[in-house]
């Protein structure tokens, strides 16, 4: 008998299995009849999460994800990129980074979901934030040189409340990028990379701050460029 090979949906019939008190005796022939209809009503979100697990589980083994690693993919058991980095190293960071992106996508869906619960989704206030960079570097991890930051207030109900919004002082640029920074502000987003701005901890510390505080029915001044 071959080596225990899991896939997703393996851990998924494991889960449900324990969240079920009365599946927790069913063999899994009859859990995949079982789990079948709720695997398929999931979505590529929620798959990822058994996705994942299942990535976690070969991680550990390396034979596993050498069996694992498909024709043309690089070998990552002992092997190192050209910075002199663990590639298991590099394949974890990349797995923390899709997670941390799905766990964003799951709050915003949980918060929405939460106030449609309470029958106050069209009330409830959202922010949303955005921000430019001029660059960001090669460095692990990366250096983001900022550009501008800006912050919406908005519900169902009344639209767009407020926005804030400011030029950031981009700070000392890292050696070497400077003209890189000049290029994307001329084919990008079009802020000096030079003029008059408004420290980050600033903006983090004060306007932000402020921006949350100021009564609703106040009007709020845009920062003019």
């Amino acid at each position: 008998m071959g080596k225990f090979k899991p896939n997703s949906y393996f851990f998924f019939m494991q889960e449900q299995k324990r969240l079920k008190p009365a599946w927790k005796d069913k063999s899994n022939q009859e859990l995949m009849v079982l789990c079948d209809p709720l695997w398929n009503a999931l979505d590529p979100q929620e798959r990822f999460r058994f996705e994942e697990m299942k990535r976690d589980f070969i991680g550990k083994d390396p034979e596993a994800r050498e069996k694992e690693r498909k024709k043309g993919d690089v070998r990552i058991t002992g092997g190192y990129d050209t910075h002199g980095r663990p590639l298991v190293d590099i394949e974890r960071r990349d797995r923390e980074m899709k997670r941390e992106a799905v766990n964003k996508i799951e709050a915003v869906a949980d918060m929405v979901e939460t106030a449609a619960r309470a029958g106050a989704l069209e009330a409830t206030k959202f922010y949303v934030m955005e921000t430019n960079v001029f660059v960001k570097t090669d460095d692990d991890p990366p250096i983001f040189v900022p550009a501008e930051v800006s912050i919406a207030k908005f519900s169902l109900q009344e639209g767009v409340i407020r926005v804030y919004q400011a030029f950031t002082v981009p700070g000392r640029i890292p050696l070497g990028y400077k003209r890189l920074c000049l290029e994307n502000s001329n084919e990008g987003h079009k802020i000096p990379l030079e003029g008059g701005y408004i420290e980050p901890q600033d903006i983090l510390e004060e306007d932000i701050t402020r921006f949350r505080q100021t009564p609703d029915e106040e009007i709020f001044e845009d920062i003019r460029r």
